[in-house]
């Protein structure tokens, strides 16, 4: 993708200035490129687990914090004992 986008732009350049050579990039280009720029890096994305997408619903988001509001009140539990964890 990032490839593609580079030769647009090359290919624009290319026309602005009337010099063909500047339409094409090499094929090291992106290697260089990312050299260049050590703050970009390519990442690859994960799917995100069926639960996660499902627990991510409007509806069942209040209801969860309406249930846990009235365990907090049952139960009578302090604010300084409510710990917050990550699965992962």
């Amino acid at each position: 993708m990032l490839r593609g986008m580079a030769n647009v732009l090359a290919r624009k350049r290319a026309e602005q200035e009337g010099d063909p050579e500047l339409a094409t990039l090499g094929k090291n280009w992106i290697t260089r490129f990312l050299d260049r720029h050590p703050q970009l890096a390519a990442k690859f994305s994960v799917q995100i687990d069926r639960q996660r997408v499902f627990a991510n619903n409007p509806i069942t988001i209040p209801d969860y914090y309406n249930k846990l509001q009235k365990l907090l009140r049952k139960y009578q539990f302090l604010p300084m004992n409510i710990w917050n964890m990550d699965e992962k």
